[in-house]
């Protein structure tokens, strides 16, 4: 499976365009390096399911390094 990309993360959630390179660097890494045990897809799809999983995964971390340098849960990110 190829690894999750920033632009992967930013089409599902633009809103983190703001975020560092470094930071992306660290969320990548990470998301990409998960392993997919008990992650399974319906009908073949397993690939898919892992891959948008680890999308989300990417895209609620990098929600939560804004809201930390922030302090703010909700309004403008």
């Amino acid at each position: 499976m190829p690894a999750i990309i920033k632009q992967d993360v930013l089409a599902y959630a633009p809103e983190l365009y703001r975020i560092t390179d470094p930071t992306w660097a660290l969320i990548l890494k990470y998301v990409n390096e998960l392993d997919s045990t008990g992650i399974g897809g319906v009908g073949g799809d397993e690939g898919i399911t892992v891959r948008f999983a680890r999308i989300l995964l990417a895209a609620h971390y990098g929600t939560v390094s804004r809201r930390g340098k922030s302090g703010a849960a909700g309004g403008n990110i």
